[in-house]
């Protein structure tokens, strides 16, 4: 059990006590209800998060000033719960309650204003407002760069903050010199969450993959790979680094029946976190095949290819995002060989599964579209290549940095397309739309 599910255990032990003593609207039920929607928010149970937190704010608000700090604690609250739920225009509008309050009742550089902004920050980054999005971080920034220590454990929130919305803009610069700055912060805190730092280290080779130097990528999906390693279990067998799990079953008997209860529950409990170990790990093993196909290292991407498929095979359901992903991957590998029949079956793969989990013309279906009709384009299957193209111009963009990319590459395949076919009129079309989108995203 975790420490937020110890806590909740005990703080409903509380609140049932309270409610026994004081009734059911007693002032002191209201902290109790704060408190156990917070646990629940870490928890990321939302739902139970809003309706504890909702309740603290119908008994206290009937006790506290309008401008309590204790009010603008619940709006938070309020306001991470729905942000959970995806509900950011709600989330939104609670946040910007408690920081009016949180201006009325404290000093103006207070950090917990600080957490406003950053709150509010997440939600337009959430919407792909990203310009917004960062400039209420710089505001949160710039509250913790004059009451907080640089290498203070609270900075590196704000500057790993940034470094997303950094990388959602496109600028992988910045996005890069914030990240560093989260390493540097989390290195020197004894006992942190490695898993915090793998995924640093897993944003750091993305980043660098993006910028096209896929040896400093490598580098750091290394480190990444280093640390999701540890939490496998302690009985997996390595085998050329394919790590895979040695399961074992439990026998009860009368004698140790409870015990035996209680110990399946643990395994069980571990059994579900190993799973997630070795889902990590391949997700690793897919990104240093990806660098390796982009830096024409087509051996070692094929094999670190092995190895996630292997994992994903074992520990993940047949219709899974990250399968589809690593089909994709192995599409374009066998594509760049000119392995175009066994390209094509990876592609249509990674094709069906994301049909199955998402709506049509859904922005995650643009990607295998538009591999299917790059892949046919190989072939000079050019009527089959308009087709995909086609339908990849009709997916629902969400102007993503990396969806503008694909669809300026679509338009560039279709005006080479038509020139091929002697349709200058519509590869003039096309490539003044290159134009257009490329000015669009500068």
């Amino acid at each position: 059990m975790n420490d937020n599910s110890s806590a909740l255990v005990l703080l409903r032990k509380a609140l049932e006590i309270n409610q026994k003593a004081f009734g059911p609207s007693h002032p002191n039920l209201g902290g109790t209800c704060l408190s156990i929607g917070a646990a629940y928010n870490s928890m990321g149970d939302h739902v139970n998060a809003l309706s504890y937190s909702e309740k603290a704010l119908d008994i206290l608000q009937q006790t506290l000033s309008p401008h309590h700090h204790l009010l603008a604690a619940i709006l938070n609250n309020i306001g991470f719960a729905h942000q959970g739920l995806r509900n950011y225009s709600t989330a939104l509008s609670y946040y910007q309650k408690a920081l009016t309050i949180q201006q009325q009742c404290l000093p103006p550089d207070h950090t917990d204003m600080a957490g406003a902004y950053n709150n509010m920050g997440g939600c337009k980054l959430s919407v792909g407002e990203v310009d917004e999005a960062i400039s209420y971080f710089k505001k949160a920034l710039a509250i913790r760069q004059k009451c907080l220590h640089p290498l203070h454990p609270s900075m590196a929130l704000v500057y790993r903050s940034m470094a997303c919305a950094y990388i959602e803009k496109g600028d992988y610069s910045n996005a890069q010199l914030f990240l560093m700055k989260t390493i540097e912060i989390f290195q020197r805190i004894p006992q942190s969450n490695n898993d915090d730092l793998a995924d640093i280290y897993n944003q750091m080779g993305n980043t660098y993959q993006k910028m096209e130097n896929y040896t400093d990528a490598l580098i750091f999906y290394r480190k990444e790979l280093n640390i999701r390693k540890k939490n496998l279990p302690p009985d997996h067998l390595d085998h050329d680094g394919i790590c895979i799990h040695v399961g074992r079953k439990q026998l009860v008997t009368k004698e140790n029946s409870n015990a035996q209860r209680s110990s399946q529950t643990t395994f069980e409990m571990n059994e579900k976190s190993y799973q997630q170990a070795y889902r990590s790990v391949a997700i690793v093993y897919k990104n240093m095949g990806l660098a390796c196909t982009k830096n024409k290292d087509y051996s070692n991407a094929h094999a670190f290819y092995q190895k996630t498929l292997e994992l994903e095979e074992k520990f993940t359901p047949p219709d899974d995002y990250e399968l589809s992903v690593t089909y994709s991957g192995l599409g374009t590998l066998h594509m760049a060989l000119a392995e175009y029949s066994t390209s094509l079956s990876f592609f249509q793969k990674s094709l069906e599964i994301r049909e199955k989990i998402f709506p049509a013309k859904h922005p995650k279906i643009l990607k295998p579209y538009s591999n299917l009709a790059v892949l046919y384009k190989c072939m000079k299957n050019y009527s089959a290549a308009l087709s995909f193209f086609q339908k990849a111009l009709e997916t629902d963009s969400n102007n993503s940095f990396e969806n503008q990319l694909i669809r300026i590459n679509v338009y560039s395949h279709l005006r080479d397309i038509y020139r091929l076919m002697g349709d200058n009129g519509m590869a003039m079309l096309y490539a003044q739309l290159v134009v257009n989108s490329s000015e669009d995203r500068k």
